[in-house]
């Protein structure tokens, strides 16, 4: 389908060129892939499109960051606790050993065990590029002839790392770590609930880093396990949670942050500013149709009432909030990642 647009002259082929023809316009063009061209009549329809994924990028970011150091931090505490060590040479050998629980020699067992392998030499690798960049948190140990610290390593991984170093973990320590973060333990048998979440986090996290298009979860690398998903649904009333539409990823930030017990006033004021975003998506003179286009790609259409009224933001949000984790107590603490 080729779509014709208005250009109205110099204003829009300045504008055309500050968002870029390829990363702004041909990116803005679809939802998820190339297939599902949205209807644009205007050029200022995709501007709008693209100032909506711009704020949804400023709002996220600072969550995602939040949520990477305190889970890390949480992550922290488990193993120091469990290993009696900050030596990463002795909580790979006596704490990541999630690949015995597998038959030896088994697929599975060759599988966890490879990824463990591959996980130390990211780690080396990591540290060995910090160094030469002359990192001081890094620097530091090497020069004084001391091992680098785990909490140390933390601070320069990548998320992605992270989650394997989680995923790599035996299930005594995954379980701790989830009741740590206050998880719905019904769900999360496996103990594998952090690392999913780790990994979603990741690659919304990436996606804004590197400015890529984020309001249709394009960037979704992989489905998450049907676990987490329940839990959500269980914990928050909220069904058809799928991490198809950015709003999943919404609720995924709000509940982590909640169970850490971020103030209710904090929180009330990243939905605001999400319903907003929203409300301000398509100008008044635009087409309905167009609106309802780019709104499924945000929601599922059962939980939409008008254009300007979702009762997921409104109602299941407002409840999301309100309901405090029990290892909060009655306090709204400020935004810290450290308990």
């Amino acid at each position: 389908m080729n779509i014709i647009l208005i250009f109205l002259g110099s204003t829009h082929k300045r504008k055309l060129r500050n968002i870029g023809y390829y990363h702004g316009y041909k990116g803005y063009r679809f939802i998820k892939h190339p297939g599902r061209k949205i209807p644009y009549t205007d050029f200022n329809q995709i501007l709008s499109v693209n100032t909506f994924d711009m704020n949804l990028k400023a709002l996220f970011y600072p969550q995602v960051i939040f949520i990477e150091t305190c889970i890390k931090n949480y992550v922290l505490e488990i193993i120091l606790e469990h290993g009696k060590t900050d030596s990463f040479e002795m909580i790979y050998e006596s704490l990541l050993t999630n690949y015995k629980s597998y038959a030896v020699g088994s697929t599975n067992y060759k599988k966890e065990l490879n990824k463990r392998l591959n996980l130390r030499n990211k780690f080396y690798g990591t540290l060995s590029r910090d160094y030469s960049s002359n990192k001081q948190v890094v620097q530091y140990f090497y020069h004084q002839d001391r091992p680098v610290p785990i909490w140390s390593i933390f601070e320069v991984i990548d998320l992605g790392a992270f989650g394997t170093f989680v995923s790599c973990l035996n299930q005594n320590i995954k379980h701790d770590i989830s009741k740590s973060l206050g998880l719905n333990q019904g769900f999360d048998s496996d103990g594998k609930m952090t690392e999913t979440i780790i990994f979603l986090v990741k690659d919304l996290r990436n996606s804004i880093a590197h400015n890529d298009v984020i309001f249709d979860t394009r960037f979704k690398s992989s489905s998450p396990k049907n676990s987490l998903k329940l839990a959500l649904t269980n914990d928050t009333g909220i069904n058809n949670i799928t991490f198809d539409t950015i709003v999943d990823y919404l609720i995924l930030l709000i509940f982590i942050q909640k169970q850490v017990c971020v103030s209710k006033a904090e929180l009330s004021k990243i939905v605001s500013t999400f319903e907003n975003s929203i409300n301000h998506l398509v100008p008044f003179s635009a087409s309905l149709q167009l609106w309802f286009f780019i709104l499924k790609s945000l929601v599922w259409i059962g939980r939409i009432v008008l254009p300007n009224s979702l009762i997921l933001l409104s109602v299941c949000f407002y409840q999301l909030i309100t309901i405090c984790p029990k290892q909060c107590g009655k306090s709204n603490s400020s935004l810290s990642p450290l308990r």
